[in-house]
């Protein structure tokens, strides 16, 4: 069970939907339910009135993997500034060695694309 404050209200999730405080709250945790009726209303039903259970996975979305081993954008071998960060566009995923990189990917993807396809077909950097 997670303890979530949004805009000054605290809410109680439990596998996903929000339920009812713990009967033995954290320290400076919890409070009265305030808006309007009692917990038991909540019982058997999770946000927005659906029924609550066990949550749906979401559909498998292939992406097409990384094909080079250096930012498209600085050049720069991945991994040689810490660990890559990796983004999807499209289905596609993109490795930068930074988050300046990232930026500059964003202001014109479709000529980072384009050269990502030519490198990856010639093997060259």
């Amino acid at each position: 069970m997670n303890r979530i404050t949004v805009f000054c209200a605290t809410v109680w999730m439990c596998a996903g939907v929000s339920c009812n405080a713990p009967s033995k709250l954290p320290p400076g945790g919890g409070g009265a339910h305030d808006h309007g009726h009692s917990p038991a209303a909540h019982e058997g039903s999770g946000p927005a009135g659906r029924q609550s259970g066990p949550a749906k996975e979401s559909p498998k979305v292939a992406v097409v993997p990384y094909p080079l081993d250096f930012c498209i954008v600085s050049g720069e071998k991945l991994g040689s500034m810490g660990g890559p960060i990796v983004k999807v566009y499209d289905g596609r995923e993109v490795r930068f060695c930074c988050s300046g990189c990232v930026k500059k990917f964003e202001a014109d993807k479709a000529a980072y694309f384009a050269k990502i396809d030519a490198k990856a077909g010639s093997g060259k950097h």
